[in-house]
């Protein structure tokens, strides 16, 4: 990633502090799943929590960002890696593009992205409201450019 996930972490902060959100490094717990077996170990989203996450397929690209609020662990969990799972998902956005869907089908491409990607959970309190996430969310975007947010011709 361009930048660590600490200084996004801070730099995010600082922003909550421009917009007048209450918010501490200490409130942010980063989890950085690389690729293989440690993203593997992705654990329920804790309760009274909500998370942005990222999934970066190698250094410095950047698929997808996501939010999930305290109300949704499944899209936290398994989501992402199931193309039938919901209308915006990594796993369809990835089949729907032609640089990556000749390495995996609809059965697999949930083992494809746990094996070649690295996801970073950015975790913190629901106490500090939807609209923080949001801003967490538009924040990551800004700052990462995924190739999978947004409308390729809004670009």
């Amino acid at each position: 990633m361009r930048e660590t996930c600490e200084k996004l972490a801070d730099d995010f902060i600082a922003v909550c502090r421009i917009a007048g959100i209450d918010l501490k490094r200490q409130d942010i717990v980063i989890e950085n799943l690389g690729p293989g077996e440690e993203h593997r170990k992705l654990r329920d989203l804790p309760k009274g929590k909500m998370a942005v996450y990222v999934f970066e397929k190698a250094p410095e690209t950047i698929l997808k960002t996501g939010k999930v609020y305290k109300n949704s662990p499944s899209r936290y969990k398994y989501h992402h890696y199931n193309p039938a799972s919901s209308n915006s998902n990594l796993a369809s956005s990835l089949l729907n593009d032609s640089k990556y869907n000749k390495k995996f089908d609809d059965s697999n491409t949930g083992e494809w992205i746990k094996d070649n990607t690295r996801r970073i959970n950015f975790i913190i309190p629901a106490s500090k409201g939807v609209f923080t996430l949001n801003l967490f969310e538009a924040f990551l975007h800004a700052k990462l450019q995924p190739r999978y947010e947004g409308f390729e011709n809004q670009r």
